[in-house]
């Protein structure tokens, strides 16, 4: 299982997260996805598609990949998903972020439950 660094969690946009969500649309129908076709499907007002891009791949959110024959594009990566659901579960307004580690969640169909977002850094084991 790997690490989810969740500290870049709050200085993401919303802008951000729309890139993301792009890239995951593209995916259903690209395995790696043209960075025209984010900018298309993210549809942000001012442009600046390519400059939210380089940023994910720096935070490795998502993947620059060179296809060789193909296209070059952007794929995904895991720590992008798990981006993608932690921001699915706070616009429910399902949970609250709690002293920044823990979520605390509350459903009406699902009972009472915490989950513990443990930070490591490479330091500790």
């Amino acid at each position: 299982m790997g690490k989810l660094d969740v500290a870049m969690l709050r200085y993401l946009s919303k802008e951000h997260f729309r890139v993301l969500t792009a890239v995951e649309m593209g995916m259903k129908n690209h395995e790696i996805v043209p960075a025209a076709l984010v900018a298309s499907i993210a549809a942000l007002r001012h442009g600046g598609c390519q400059k939210l891009l380089h940023e994910l791949a720096k935070h490795r959110l998502v993947s620059y990949e060179r296809g060789g024959r193909r296209a070059d594009g952007y794929r995904l990566t895991t720590a992008g998903y798990d981006y993608l659901a932690l921001k699915a579960l706070s616009q429910r307004q399902v949970g609250e972020i709690v002293l920044s580690e823990i979520l605390a969640m509350n459903s009406c169909k699902l009972s009472n439950f915490l989950l513990l977002l443990h930070v490591v850094t490479s330091g500790q084991k």
